[in-house]
């Protein structure tokens, strides 16, 4: 999280730097123009893309698919947002490239791949096994304060434990 702080300073500090190169080439009033113009056309890139993020991944959850790398690239398309948001033609440009599906494919399998993303290997295994359970309190343990597990033996109250259910 820090790394990417520190990036997004940086590339800040970078942009003003352009803004203020662009100001003097072609003029304030024109420079604005340029960045209100690439974050309104950015906006809805990113709300284009995003929809069709949240397509994919409701079909693939229709289909019972993984919707891992789906959920990666959403995440792809909200630093876009954000790179949008800041003003700057580097951010913007950034972000744009993050708008093209390959590039954002190839993004999301890299954190993938390298478990900056990842989930748990137990979620991620198909032939992970879930077994549902309850558990059934016998009115004579209940009263009595103490229960027994399956091989008979008896469990103690400890201290701070919840007084059992009646």
């Amino acid at each position: 999280m820090s790394h990417l702080l520190i990036f997004i300073g940086m590339l800040f500090c970078v942009d003003i730097y352009l803004i203020g190169t662009v100001m003097d080439q072609v003029g304030v009033l024109i420079t604005l123009l340029l960045l209100i113009l690439m974050a309104w056309v950015g906006s809805r890139l990113v709300k284009w893309e995003g929809m069709r993020t949240l397509e994919n991944i409701m079909r693939k959850m229709s289909q019972q698919e993984p919707i891992g790398l789906e959920m990666l690239e959403g995440t792809l398309l909200l630093l876009a947002g954000l790179l949008y948001l800041l003003p700057g033609f580097l951010s913007d440009i950034l972000a744009t490239l993050l708008l093209l599906p390959p590039v954002r494919q190839l993004a999301a399998l890299f954190l993938g791949r390298n478990r900056i993303f990842a989930t748990s290997q137990k979620a991620r295994d198909p032939h992970s096994v879930v077994i549902n359970g309850e558990t059934i309190h016998e009115p004579s343990q209940q009263a009595s304060g103490a229960s027994t597990d399956p091989t008979g033996h008896p469990f103690k109250n400890l201290p701070g434990d919840l007084p059992p259910r009646q």
